[in-house]
């Protein structure tokens, strides 16, 4: 928020100090001010997800997604897609249509799923170094720390990669690196209309 009202008052300040500004260049400064706004959202409401700071009330709640990593499917051909950087898991048709979706606890780092012979999800977290076992619902089943082992020991769990279908303004809430791309792009905007041009000689 302090960086959102920030990139605001500078662009009111620029305004104030020029008294006119053009429309385009209003709107250029509008613009970058709410693509920082989108930017830090999408990156805070990912890490507030992730450290269980943002609990979901539902399972009915859909994170946009995009290209998924580590996804698996079974044999009725639901797909199950891990999401490290919101922790949690979302599940969807063979269509990819929207099933359901539930919290990982992964303590804010990443994870990698796999189907067992029972049809169960396992989750094991590189952080906490836990193990965990979902039914096909969500439904927490058992939990227990895997040590001595180590997560590079589940590192034949790599799943495929696919595409959830995202429009494209959605796409800065599925990943921190995409959300920060779009608010370094909103403060060279704000940058470009509000710095202050150089007088030339008297």
């Amino acid at each position: 928020m302090a960086v959102v009202a920030a990139a605001a008052f500078r662009l009111a300040e620029a305004i104030r100090v020029r008294g006119q500004m053009s429309a385009a260049m209003l709107i250029v400064g509008i613009v970058g001010v709410a693509l920082i706004a989108y930017g830090m959202l999408g990156f805070f409401g990912a890490f507030l997800s992730a450290t269980a700071s943002l609990p979901w009330s539902s399972g009915d709640t859909a994170i946009p997604m995009g290209r998924v990593e580590g996804a698996v499917t079974d044999a009725d051909g639901v797909i199950y897609c891990p999401s490290s950087p919101w922790g949690r898991i979302q599940v969807y048709d063979r269509d990819k249509r929207f099933i359901r979706g539930w919290p990982v606890n992964a303590f804010g780092g990443v994870f990698r799923i796999h189907l067992d012979s029972q049809n169960h999800l396992e989750v094991a977290t590189a952080r906490g170094q836990m193990l965990y076992v979902f039914d096909r619902e969500g439904h927490l089943l058992s939990k227990a720390s895997y040590e001595p082992r180590s997560y590079s020991d589940f590192d034949n769990w790599r799943g495929t990669v696919v595409w959830i279908p995202t429009p494209f303004y959605l796409l800065p809430l599925t990943h921190p690196f995409i959300a920060w791309g779009v608010a370094a792009l909103g403060m060279i905007l704000l940058v470009a209309v509000t710095r202050q041009r150089r007088r030339g000689p008297l």
